[in-house]
């Protein structure tokens, strides 16, 4: 089994034990090689609009292949996204 194959597993059993507690659970997923302020005002909006938000980053190759450039993320724009819950 690939890699993403069991995040994508992993994702949705956490997901059902979130809808089992009654909670909303919220998608989104997007490049946030650049991570900015419209990212910040667009997670918090979708974050209004469910209990549970689950944001899925783009990869670095799929980052390329959208936009034909190299553009890794950096430790600060993972930590920023993985912080405490979004208000």
């Amino acid at each position: 089994m690939r890699k993403k194959d069991v995040q994508r597993a992993q994702i949705k059993e956490k997901r059902e034990e979130y809808r089992n507690q009654g909670l909303r659970v919220g998608f989104t997923s997007g490049v946030f090689d650049l991570l900015h302020r419209g990212h910040i005002d667009y997670l918090q909006a979708a974050k209004r609009e469910c209990d549970i938000l689950i944001v899925a980053v783009n990869s670095d190759d799929s980052v390329r292949a959208l936009r034909a450039i190299h553009a890794p993320y950096s430790q600060r724009q993972i930590d920023v996204l993985s912080s405490k819950p979004w208000k």
